[in-house]
């Protein structure tokens, strides 16, 4: 199954390994699982660095990750392998922020987008941190979904991680006073 944006395509695949009667509901589950496309969000980081006129962050000032686009709503897909019925439910679990300074993040639904308007001491309300650290880092975010399935009267779940990352420049602002 691959994701156009909002639905899920079923993209049939074949069972060689088994006799479809042969196989328990988690291998069910699993065929169905290997199946699924999951596209990773990109690193979102506000305030942009790409768009505030310094090409940088700040030392100190509080920044918010977040990821842009990819599968991160709900859904619920039910598919046939091997003549059994399946059905998954598909949720992102947590995002896992590393933010190339030392620190990690752990935040559940991932994070928010940083409103505009705000000042540089606006910390994020679910996913942020000051960086403190000047240089060349890469963020790196990691998302795992939570897949649970149910199939041949049995359930489950696994989950599936991927990652995506980006580059972030810390620079120091100085002033000189004549």
């Amino acid at each position: 199954m691959a994701w156009d944006g909002s639905t899920y395509v079923l993209i049939k695949g074949t069972c060689d390994a088994l006799k479809p009667d042969q196989m328990s509901p988690e291998q069910v589950a699993e065929q169905a699982i290997a199946r699924l496309s999951f596209t990773t969000p990109d690193v979102g980081i506000g305030p942009n660095p790409d768009t505030n006129g310094l090409g940088m962050l700040v030392v100190g000032y509080n920044v918010w990750f977040f990821p842009e686009g990819g599968s991160m709503k709900p859904v619920t897909v039910s598919d046939s392998v091997g003549g059994h019925n399946v059905s998954l439910s598909i949720r992102v679990k947590e995002v896992l922020w590393d933010v190339g300074d030392g620190t990690t993040l752990r935040c559940e639904g991932g994070g928010s987008r940083r409103p505009g308007g705000l000042t540089s001491d606006t910390p994020s309300p679910d996913c942020g941190h000051k960086c403190q650290k000047r240089g060349d880092h890469t963020v790196i975010g990691l998302t795992t979904w939570q897949v649970d399935w149910t199939a041949s009267g049995a359930s489950g779940s696994q989950t599936v991680t991927l990652s995506n990352s980006r580059p972030l420049k810390i620079g120091e602002l100085q002033s000189v006073n004549r």
